[in-house]
């Protein structure tokens, strides 16, 4: 019996998906962005991408603050929290 190294990849099925907010006021282009992050995951089919959408700065940072994501997207310009302020 091999013990895993503890440095060795955890396998797709172990790996947290990768949670990303894209921050955009406009929806038309709210959903082109969100397209976009949605097919890295369908190109590296080994990576799990959990998107959440926001079209505020008020409620990207509530989003943010509940579900800590590793990748947003933001419009600088937003009503209530800036994008810079995320």
């Amino acid at each position: 019996m091999t013990a895993a190294r503890p440095d060795s990849p955890l396998e797709a099925s172990e790996r947290p998906p990768l949670r990303a907010l894209v921050v955009e006021p406009h929806a038309e282009t709210r959903a082109r962005i969100v397209g976009l992050v949605a097919a890295i995951g369908d190109i590296d089919l080994e990576l799990e991408i959990e998107i959440d959408e926001a079209g505020d700065g008020t409620t990207a940072l509530a989003s943010w603050s509940e579900r800590r994501h590793r990748l947003v997207i933001t419009e600088v310009v937003l009503e209530g929290t800036s994008g810079l302020g995320l």
